[in-house]
């Protein structure tokens, strides 16, 4: 079996492939694996996206964000906590920007091997808010928001192809074989909203619900993954797909009578003619 895997050319992305293709060599050694991280996979592995990212970065984007921050970043309590000098306070440091950096530095404590924690540093309710915000970014800038159109996900229309047309050549080859993917939740998020699995190809006007209808850690927790599985009986023209966000069976925009199945000829003309229409805007 062979097995091809691909990384952006960012370290610990690297690091991932070689510790997943090392493990995998070890629980069955006739795999014939091929690294590579090379700049020539960038542009779908981690796209530019230009135009979209002036979208993202709008002057509409940064009020929608902006406007629901200042209602939810109240960081007066912690700035008497830390400090004694109300006065030096005001005319020297940016409050609400130090409480989300501290917020950003207690969430990333799990990534070190130590004991320490700064959640106590806030209530639930300013974990909450300040957990809110983050994800009304993600939404914003990656997901279906009205706000931009619902175009962020196409920041991914290369990989969704690229996916798609390795997708076939495997299939035309009638061998077992497996293309792996080593890249960013940055690119995960959108591919999964362009992707429309379960319910993230939606759109949710209203930012003050969010985060009851949307969360962006269910999609991207550390190791966070999407699979397509691949079914092909002997003697049958039928291919049948699985796709798994997660390890846990997604569901897609694609009728069928077999799920959590599809049929591989559906899936791939739906996302074909989804790749097409965009091209045309």
């Amino acid at each position: 079996t062979e097995v091809d895997a691909r990384s952006t050319v960012v370290i610990r992305c690297i690091l991932s492939m070689t510790s997943e293709c090392l493990q995998l060599q070890a629980m069955n050694p006739n795999l014939c694996i091929k690294n590579d991280a090379s700049y020539h996979d960038m542009y779908y592995m981690n796209p530019p996206a230009k135009d979209l990212s002036k979208i993202a970065s709008s002057d509409k984007v940064k009020k929608v964000q902006k406007d629901f921050e200042a209602t939810h970043v109240r960081p007066q309590r912690l700035m008497k906590t830390l400090f004694t000098d109300e006065a030096y306070v005001k005319a020297n440091v940016d409050e609400a920007r130090l409480m989300r950096r501290l917020f950003d530095l207690a969430c990333n404590m799990q990534s070190h091997d130590t004991d320490m924690q700064l959640y106590s540093l806030f209530t639930d309710e300013e974990c909450y808010d300040l957990w809110s915000c983050n994800n009304l970014y993600w939404y914003l800038t990656h997901a279906c928001s009205p706000v931009t159109d619902g175009l962020m996900p196409y920041r991914e229309a290369d990989l969704l192809r690229n996916i798609l047309d390795r997708a076939d050549a495997a299939l035309k080859e009638g061998k077992n074989q497996a293309t792996l993917r080593f890249g960013h939740e940055s690119c995960l998020l959108p591919l999964v909203a362009l992707l429309e699995l379960n319910h993230y190809g939606e759109s949710y006007p209203d930012v003050e619900k969010l985060s009851e209808q949307w969360r962006a850690y269910d999609i991207f927790p550390m190791a966070s993954n999407v699979q397509f599985v691949f079914f092909h009986k002997k003697g049958s023209n039928d291919v049948l797909v699985k796709v798994l966000l997660n390890e846990k069976e997604a569901k897609l925009p694609v009728k069928t009578d077999v799920a959590p199945y599809y049929h591989w000829k559906d899936v791939e003309s739906y996302y074909r003619e989804k790749l097409d229409k965009y091209q045309h805007i």
